[in-house]
């Protein structure tokens, strides 16, 4: 931040912004390498990747959870995933598909989450439209 703020890249008003993006650019790496790692530890890269990219999309545009903290959500992240891999290998492949089935037709219904922040209208009714295709298209 300092070598930014002293070569003029940025301006001091703009310093907090900055420094905000980049926290949340390695919290957010952090957080995907974690996934990643896991993935190569149980075997089940392709998954891994799968369930990053689905997250992901599905957090942006309807909502959900925050941690109070940064290192609870790098915590939570993998546990989450590590938990979706153990009821892949306790639950029947069938029961799964008929339940995802089920999980994503309610999503259908739901409206994205505005987490206690103003959100314009416009960008509401954007990420319910947009969340609505991803749901159809799967």
């Amino acid at each position: 931040m300092n070598y930014l703020l002293n070569n003029n890249y940025i301006t001091k008003n703009n310093k907090n912004f900055i420094k905000y993006g980049i926290e949340v650019f390695i919290l957010n790496n952090l957080s995907i390498m974690s996934i990643l790692l896991v993935s190569f530890v149980t075997n089940k890269i392709i998954i891994g990747i799968s369930f990053i990219i689905n997250f992901i999309v599905i957090r942006t545009n309807l909502g959900g959870f925050h941690c109070k903290k940064p290192l609870n959500c790098i915590l939570m992240f993998p546990l989450l995933y590590f938990n979706l891999i153990y009821i892949f290998k306790a639950v029947h492949i069938d029961i799964l598909i008929l339940f995802s089935l089920i999980i994503l037709n309610f999503m259908l219904f739901l409206k994205p989450i505005k987490n206690n922040c103003y959100l314009k209208e416009y960008d509401y009714i954007r990420c319910k439209n947009f969340l609505n295709i991803i749901l159809i298209f799967y």
